[in-house]
């Protein structure tokens, strides 16, 4: 299921996903926080980030089935809009090989509505989003990594 974690707004919106897919997750709460950020006047940075896995040795990657992807795509597309209007970019970090096939087969069904960079660290993600707002600040920065 996708969950939606504001604790770092206004810098970033956290968004992972647990193993348990009996439901798509919040995106009724994805998208108050859009509206907020946008009645607001404000943007942010949307992080994908899949928790950890609990166990090393296992193969248990929080990924959608199908008809659950299919859904979260219908909603992201419904959403579409208000993420151009909310979002300056995306970052997703992948654990593996895995997770970056995984990342892969979202990516044919949706595009997008922002720039998106795709990492494999925490480190990364955190270089980027410093790096942007240094730029958006106006400081000199070069986002492409």
């Amino acid at each position: 299921m996708i969950v939606v974690s504001k604790l770092n707004l206004p810098y970033f919106l956290k968004i992972y996903s647990t193993p348990d897919w009996s439901s798509i997750g919040d995106f009724a709460g994805m998208e108050s926080v859009l509206d907020e950020l946008i009645e607001n006047d404000q943007k942010t940075i949307l992080v994908y980030a899949d928790e950890d896995r609990i166990e090393e040795d296992t193969n248990d990657v929080p990924f959608p089935p199908l008809g659950s992807l299919m859904l979260i795509v219908g909603k992201l597309l419904l959403l579409r809009s208000k993420l151009q209007e909310a979002i300056y970019m995306n970052i997703i970090k992948i654990n593996d090989d895995t997770a970056r096939s995984n990342m892969e087969s979202v990516l044919n069904y949706y595009t997008p509505a922002n720039e998106t960079k795709v990492v494999e660290s925490k480190v990364d993600i955190a270089r980027l989003i410093n790096l942007f707002y240094k730029n958006l600040s106006g400081g000199k920065t070069d986002l492409e990594l």
